[in-house]
């Protein structure tokens, strides 16, 4: 089979390659190595399918180049070595498609390598995870005393019952007098004829939501690795008595939902007066407010949060007189669905201005897995074998301009350095900032290229060695890569100007 005879002679010729250990080296590294590795094999797998025609095109190549030697006789020393010289760009030409295969599998190896990564279930640098977070609004209401009556009309033969259980035998059909609310509680029984009328009065607190004269949310985004988030919330409620008497007052805020944890919380009203747990996740204050007596409540908190975040106005019921909402984030935002958006936005601040709201929409906030970086090593990765072509190019480029000849030499070399300063490109971007080992990468192949064929030509190969970093601008490709075809433009013709003008 072609697959086990190129297998065979990659372990004959490659021997170590074909059994790599990695230690010592990184993962993306590695893969880079198992790529080149692959390539190469793939070159051989072709070699062995296309033996036959090879063979075939050989033989008649040599054939022909036996004939032309015994006819052509006038300089059969330049016929050999146009023959040797035509071989050699034959090879040349198979170690360009083994390298470009090479560079090319190493973008879905760090593909491979990065999912990798997030699927690890042990990691030096773990991805959070936490549920959304859902943020309701506070309430403010007036407390005022309430009583309610009840009446009930026995028969005779439910008087028996009385006298063996007592009131709790009319328990069924009446509330709950020991509930938290209840401040007064007073039974009485009146006979009617054969029957008997039970009366319960029942005072308790009842609540009267109130408006917010105003409420300022700041909300501080600062984005971790895939959707996760940590926020800080501060924000500043101002409520006020609008009656002319003093009346009891209630300000409720309840913290996100169960599941999130919640760091450095403080909420207060006024200056010292801390709100008091009342339950897992609610914080509640009690005070009189006399006529016209405005008060401020504080409430700050850090979360951890995945995916999406929401603020809960409040119900249609509850008015907000004045409403203002500032988030400020340093990575994408996107808006939830059937959310309010913003009144204003700019880069990475988000504002929303409301007066007299009365809405069951939120605020709703989606942060998706900020893949830009990744997103631009993969591109990055995938320029490298056109770039390793337009470096052979800008070799033949250079040699036309310059008037010497691009032999065998110059083009292994160009194919050497540039395969060495691109593979040390992958190998750095596991080390380094991707900016630094594509800038660092192209660099290294031009010197070296540089050395061989003189140092005019790093002007020329130098840009063309930079077309993957360009990709590492999320939002900038284009531009970059417009200055490099400038810089390369002015390189040419600068080069051709300076050979012109040696030349007159």
């Amino acid at each position: 089979m072609p697959r086990r005879t190129s297998h065979l002679i990659l372990t004959y010729l490659c021997p170590r390659v074909s059994r790599p250990s990695y230690e010592g080296l990184s993962y993306m590294g590695s893969t880079f190595f198992d790529a080149a590795r692959q390539g190469l094999q793939g070159l051989l797998e072709l070699i062995v399918k296309l033996g036959l025609p090879i063979a075939i095109v050989s033989g008649l190549v040599w054939a022909a180049a036996i004939v032309r030697h015994k006819c052509d006789s006038a300089d059969p020393d330049q016929y050999r070595h146009n023959v040797k010289l035509g071989f050699s760009y034959v090879a040349l030409a198979f170690l360009m498609v083994a390298l470009w295969s090479g560079l090319k599998a190493a973008n879905p190896r760090a593909r491979e390598a990065l999912a990798w990564k997030d699927s690890a279930q042990a990691s030096d640098n773990p991805k959070p995870e936490a549920p959304p977070i859902i943020q309701p609004g506070p309430v403010i209401a007036k407390i005022f005393p309430k009583t309610y009556t009840r009446s009930l009309v026995l028969p005779p033969e439910f008087l028996s019952r009385l006298g063996t259980d007592g009131v709790a035998a009319l328990a069924p059909y009446l509330s709950d007098p020991s509930a938290e609310n209840v401040t007064k509680l007073s039974d009485s029984f009146r006979r009617n004829g054969t029957d008997v009328t039970f009366t319960r009065e029942l005072t308790r607190d009842d609540e009267v939501p109130l408006a917010f004269d105003r409420a300022q949310v700041v909300l501080t985004v600062h984005r971790l690795q895939g959707d996760a988030f940590e926020t800080a919330f501060v924000a500043r409620y101002d409520f006020s008595n609008p009656t002319q008497e003093t009346v009891k007052t209630r300000f409720l805020f309840a913290l996100p939902q169960a599941g999130t944890t919640v760091r450095d919380l403080s909420v207060k009203v006024g200056d010292n007066e801390s709100a008091e747990p009342e339950g897992p996740t609610t914080f509640a204050w009690k005070g009189t407010l006399g006529p016209q007596e405005k008060r401020t409540a504080t409430v700050t908190y850090s979360a951890l949060g995945g995916r999406n975040w929401s603020y809960d106005l409040g119900s249609s019921r509850r008015t907000v007189k004045e409403f203002s909402l500032t988030v400020t984030s340093d990575g994408p935002v996107k808006f939830q669905r059937m959310s309010l958006l913003p009144s204003s936005r700019a880069t990475g601040r988000y504002e929303w201005l409301l007066s007299n709201v009365v809405t069951s929409q939120q605020v709703g906030l989606q942060f998706e897995p900020d893949s830009r970086e990744r997103d631009g090593l993969l591109q990055a990765m995938s320029l490298l074998p056109v770039a390793l072509a337009l470096v052979v190019v800008g070799v033949f480029v250079f040699g036309f301009l310059t008037g010497s000849p691009v032999g065998p030499g110059p083009l292994l070399l160009a194919l050497a350095a540039s395969t060495f300063g691109f593979g040390a490109t992958v190998v750095l971007a596991d080390y380094a900032p991707p900016v630094v080992a594509f800038l660092v990468g192209p660099l290294l192949s031009s010197v070296l290229i540089g050395r061989g064929l003189g140092w005019r030509a790093v002007p020329v190969l130098l840009p063309l060695a930079l077309l993957p970093a360009t990709a590492l601008s999320p939002t900038h490709t284009g531009l970059w890569v417009l200055a490099i075809a400038v810089a390369e433009i002015f390189a040419i013709t600068s080069l051709a100007g300076r050979q012109a003008h040696h030349a007159t």
